[in-house]
């Protein structure tokens, strides 16, 4: 958590750990047009991480594909 807390924003977003990628998918400073350009790179990455970024887009409304 404290790793997480002292990275920016846009460093976590590309982090390699899998916890902190999550955390950083549901923080609010993560607003609606950065989760809709996260779209096709999500695709890549791991069905929780695919899970949690589905979920946020849920919550704020975004229609995923």
């Amino acid at each position: 958590m404290e790793e997480y807390f002292n990275l920016p924003i846009e460093i976590s977003l590309k982090s390699d750990d899998m916890i902190i990628k999550i955390l950083s998918l549901i923080d609010r400073r993560v607003g609606m047009r950065k989760l809709q350009g996260l779209e096709k790179s999500i695709l890549n990455e791991k069905e929780i991480i695919q899970y949690f970024y589905n979920l946020r887009c849920e919550a704020e409304g975004i229609r995923t594909s």
